[in-house]
């Protein structure tokens, strides 16, 4: 506070998050991280077409792509705090009122 820094939105919403996570809300968000891989195995022709031949998926894309802006917005909403501390420390504070 004496730097004038503020906590990031990024980080309010990890924070947020964390505390819906702490009442209740994890079973939910294992509801939703679980549903991809049983959906696609509903929707898929059984016998397999072809097995010498990858395809396309977009399921997999789909749990891929959720899992990597996941773990990105908790590395950047538990770092950018401190970058945005250093970075008034390295300024000197900042003063509000001219």
């Amino acid at each position: 506070m004496d730097y004038g820094v503020q906590i990031p939105m990024v980080t309010k919403t990890l924070i947020a998050f964390s505390e819906f996570c702490r009442s209740g809300g994890i079973i939910l968000i294992w509801i939703i991280f679980g549903l991809p891989p049983f959906v696609a195995a509903r929707t898929q022709p059984w016998p397999p077409l072809d097995n010498r031949q990858r395809i396309f998926r977009p399921s997999r894309l789909i749990i891929t792509l959720l899992l990597a802006i996941f773990c990105i917005w908790i590395v950047v909403g538990l770092m950018l705090p401190h970058v945005n501390l250093l970075d008034a420390i390295s300024n000197g504070p900042q003063k509000t009122g001219r």
